[in-house]
C-alpha cells in the first residue's frame, strides 16, 4: 500500500487542490504491518523508500492535506496525520503512538512534529509511555482542530475538504512551504524568500476565488483511490 500511497502522491495530485486521507473501514489505521517487517530487504532501506518517502511527500506537497481521522489512528497512521496540514477527528476516535508496548520506536516523524503541537512534557506521555490520546484531549492541546460527531463525520470531513479547495490554494502550498522553511531556518531568511512564492502561488490561488470547481482527493487507506 506504501508504494501505492507514494505514487498517488507524486504523480496523482497535478489537478487536486486537497487531499484527504482516509480510513475505508471502521478505523483510520492500526499503523505498522508487522507482517510485512520482517523481510524483503533491509529494514531500514524499507523504512526510508516506504514511510518516509510518504512523509517527506506530503509535506512537499503545495496543496493542503488533511487526515480525517475516525475509529483509532496508532504507530506509523500517527506519524502520516501529524505530517498533515490539518487534522480533523471523530468524536469517539482515539490516536497516539502504541508501539512503545512492543519495544519499537518511533520512526516517521512523531518526535519531531508532537512536541511542536502539544510540549515536550505531553509528547513524552504519548511517545515514552504510550498513552493514548482521546478526541476531546487532541482538540484541547492543539494536536487537532476540529471534532465532530460521528454521525455526522463524513458530512463534515467533506464540507471541510470543499471549504478549503475553493480557497486559493496555491498560496496556502506557499505558506505551508514557507512553515517547513521557518521550522530549522531564522525567521529573516525565510522572510526573504517568501516574496518568490507569491508570484508562483497566485496562479493556481486565484483559480480558487473565481469560484472554480473544487477538486478534492479522497485516500481511503484500505484501499487508495482518487
Amino acid at each position: 500500500m506504501l508504494d501505492e500511497v507514494n505514487h498517488i502522491l507524486t504523480h496523482g495530485t497535478s489537478d487536486a487542490r486537497v487531499v484527504v486521507f482516509r480510513g475505508a473501514g471502521r478505523a483510520f489505521s492500526a499503523g505498522d504491518d508487522l507482517f510485512d517487517m520482517g523481510g524483503g530487504g533491509p529494514p531500514l532501506e524499507k523504512m526510508r523508500a516506504g514511510h518516509h518517502a510518504m512523509i517527506k511527500r506530503i509535506r512537499a506537497l503545495r496543496i493542503p492535506v488533511m487526515a480525517a481521522i475516525h475509529g483509532y489512528a496508532f504507530g506509523a497512521a500517527f506519524d502520516l496525520i501529524l505530517a498533515c496540514d490539518f487534522r480533523v477527528m471523530a468524536q469517539s476516535a482515539v490516536t497516539g503512538d502504541i508501539r512503545i508496548n512492543r519495544a519499537i520506536n518511533t520512526m516517521s516523524g512523531a518526535a519531531f512534529w508532537l512536541p511542536r503541537y502539544v510540549g515536550m512534557g505531553r509528547a513524552s506521555e504519548i511517545l515514552m509511555l504510550g498513552e493514548r490520546v482521546t478526541a476531546e484531549q487532541a482538540l484541547n492541546w492543539g494536536l487537532v482542530t476540529r471534532v465532530f460527531p460521528d454521525d455526522q463525520f463524513d458530512a463534515e470531513v467533506r464540507s471541510f475538504a470543499e471549504k478549503i479547495a475553493a480557497m486559493p490554494t496555491g498560496v496556502m502550498g506557499a505558506n505551508k512551504a514557507l512553515m517547513n522553511y521557518g521550522l530549522e531556518h531564522s525567521r529573516y531568511r525565510g522572510s526573504a524568500i517568501a516574496g518568490n512564492f507569491q508570484e508562483r502561488g497566485q496562479s493556481r490561488g486565484r483559480s480558487g476565488i473565481r469560484g472554480e470547481t473544487p477538486t478534492a482527493i479522497y485516500w481511503p487507506l484500505a484501499c487508495v483511490s482518487h
